[in-house]
């Protein structure tokens, strides 16, 4: 057996169950300042990079950014090229902050939450506060007692549960599961029907799958991130979104090099266990009538 198998096996031990993070506190007062690029604004409401804005960055999402500027009054975050916010100082930390560089300081690599967006002005208000966080289940196969509580780290948890909120309604649930047998694990998101927040576009067969690259992005960032703090050996683990729609099942899953960044989502879906692969096409993947149908299915 080869060493990385024998690595894997006994990582995880059997079991089963769900639980969901604990009623969430009362979220914080938004700060009066909605932040203004520290760098000149277009001068059209929503151009260039800020185009973006309210698809790909939403009120309520969790993102990662680098803080560029710091002034008396907060701190400037770029969540995207050409794409900053203002974390006022009200909203930097849970406690009182008498200046941003007790915090934080510039070039360093932080976690916002998108309070409010002007679109008019081209204004992104954040927040590093956790806020309020939503509700998020995990449920457990083949996973022992040691790396549950791994998965069940606060901060990662909260981050996961916000990132998702963006796209899914809550509670999201996520399956995370081992099997001893083909030395494998998967974190999936489980779809529920009717809580993906933007209902997948396109004509009737050709399907844009990209369009759940901000989900498996989400859950590849939580594994490695769990993966980094504790066991390298969950890097491993595959991500993606299962669905069951009556008698059918589709998952969805990733490519790219492993251990992949969740950014692109595979042209291939499994249906019932079987793998149907479409064809890329510029605004999705093409797939025949009868498959593109039950995705469709396995989507709304």
């Amino acid at each position: 057996m080869p060493l990385s198998v024998l690595l894997l096996v006994g990582l995880l031990a059997c079991g089963g169950s769900a639980e969901t993070t604990p009623e969430a506190p009362a979220p914080p007062a938004k700060a009066d300042t909605v932040g203004r690029s520290a760098t000149a604004a277009p001068a059209v409401p929503g151009a260039g990079p800020w185009a973006r804005v309210g698809t790909d960055f939403v009120e309520g999402g969790s993102y990662s950014g680098t803080v560029t500027k710091l002034v008396d009054y907060g701190a400037f975050v770029a969540i995207a090229p050409g794409v900053e916010g203002l974390v006022h100082i009200s909203e930097l930390a849970e406690r009182r902050v008498d200046h941003p560089r007790s915090v934080v300081k510039r070039g360093q690599q932080v976690t916002v939450r998108i309070l409010e967006i002007d679109r008019e002005q081209n204004r992104i208000g954040l927040s590093m506060k956790e806020g309020d966080v939503p509700p998020l289940v995990l449920v457990w196969t083949g996973i022992a007692e040691l790396h549950k509580s791994f998965f069940r780290t606060s901060e990662l948890v909260t981050r996961l549960a916000v990132e998702l909120q963006a796209q899914v309604v809550p509670p999201a649930s996520v399956h995370i599961r081992f099997d001893n047998g083909w030395h494998k694990g998967w974190l999936q998101l489980q779809l529920r029907p009717g809580t993906l927040r933007r209902p997948i576009g396109g004509e009737a067969t050709l399907i844009p799958l990209q369009e759940l690259a901000p989900i498996t992005t989400a859950l590849a960032t939580y594994r490695s991130s769990v993966a980094g703090r504790y066991d390298m050996r969950v890097e491993s683990f595959h991500v993606g979104i299962e669905s069951d729609r009556g008698p059918v099942r589709c998952v969805f899953g990733v490519g790219g090099l492993p251990p992949p960044d969740g950014r692109t989502v595979s042209s291939c879906v499994e249906i019932n266990s079987q793998e149907h692969c479409g064809t890329e096409e510029p605004g999705g993947v093409r797939f025949s009538p009868e498959i593109a149908e039950k995705i469709r299915a396995c989507l709304s």
